[in-house]
């Protein structure tokens, strides 16, 4: 059974040439028209473009014939339906700008996960707020593996950089409402791959450099407001976070302690204490001591423009 994955150079990036053909087609022309909605992910020599947090495209690029495809999913192109092994298709740029309001309207019927469209939105509205200490470049992250028996910790729903120098930077995991945060596949899990994404220095082998190319290709599109070009530009480890919308009455909170910390009322079976011998509240022998933000905020109210540093946050557990 062949387990590649990929040949090319294990980054993130796009070639000079993709960009200047991603920038002189309708396609920017659709993501300029449509910047409150719509966020560019840069990967391996292809563009994810994300609405409601839903891969509305994987934009390629042919070097041979100098042009741009798409492939999408039938079910954003046609509706929901049965499409089995054929649930994709390749289609031109001009197919997916002539049929972007039904490919919205789509999303919105069948992508049911609320969690990523508030995601989506509280990128959007960060990175279009001048007097923000941050910029996102990236969301639902997860660093490509050469085969798919490579292991490859870290997944982060967000990564954001402060735009003042020394840039520091912040892995977020996003959970919003009460469900969300438990039970096994939750704060636990996500904890445990935080965990390992440290001890196998993930971070210094692959992220760092993964950031700087990302920043370097939304440089280049004109969409990024800072500027990194080498290691030393970023801070030396990164920041993680548990950033909880949709707060209400504080029982998501109430919840997140019962799965973090071991002494409190009701704590789960699936608790990161129990399990992983450690206090993330506080320093601890993993080096792992996530901040937590809270804000009662839903999707109807984001109103939070700033990611981190955002006065609409309460913070601890």
């Amino acid at each position: 059974m062949d387990k590649t994955i990929t040949k090319k150079k294990i980054t993130r990036g796009l070639s000079a040439a993709f960009i200047k053909a991603f920038v002189a087609d309708e396609l920017f022309a659709l993501y300029e028209e449509n910047r409150n909605d719509l966020f560019l992910g840069i990967r391996n020599e292809y563009i994810n473009i994300y609405y409601n947090g839903a891969n509305v495209c994987k934009v390629n690029y042919n070097e041979k014939k100098n042009s741009l495809s798409c492939t999408t999913a039938k079910k954003y192109l046609y509706g929901e339906g049965e499409y089995g092994k054929n649930a994709y298709k390749t289609v031109t740029p001009e197919d997916i700008r002539r049929k972007f309001g039904v490919i919205k309207k789509n999303i919105e019927a069948i992508h049911s996960p609320l969690e990523r469209a508030v995601q989506q939105q509280l990128v959007i509205k960060n990175n279009a707020n001048d007097r923000s200490k941050w910029f996102c470049v990236d969301i639902e992250y997860v660093r490509q593996r050469n085969n798919r028996g490579e292991k490859a910790y870290g997944r982060f729903d967000i990564i954001a950089i402060s735009k003042d120098k020394p840039h520091k930077v912040a892995l977020i995991e996003l959970k919003y409402g009460n469900k969300a945060i438990g039970p096994s596949s939750g704060v636990l899990k996500h904890s445990q791959d935080y965990i390992a994404f440290i001890e196998n220095g993930e971070y210094a082998k692959h992220l760092r450099k993964e950031i700087i190319d990302i920043i370097k290709s939304l440089r280049e599109l004109k969409t990024c407001p800072i500027g990194v070009s080498n290691a030393s530009d970023l801070a030396d480890t990164p920041d993680f976070y548990f950033i909880t919308l949709g707060n209400e009455r504080d029982e998501p909170r109430n919840t997140m302690r019962r799965y973090v910390l071991s002494d409190v009322d009701g704590a789960s079976k699936y608790n990161v204490q129990k399990v992983c011998g450690i206090n993330i509240t506080e320093p601890n022998k993993k080096n792992f001591t996530p901040k937590f933000l809270f804000s009662d905020n839903n999707i109807c109210n984001i109103g939070i423009t700033d990611i981190i540093d955002s006065d609409l946050y309460s913070r601890g557990l």
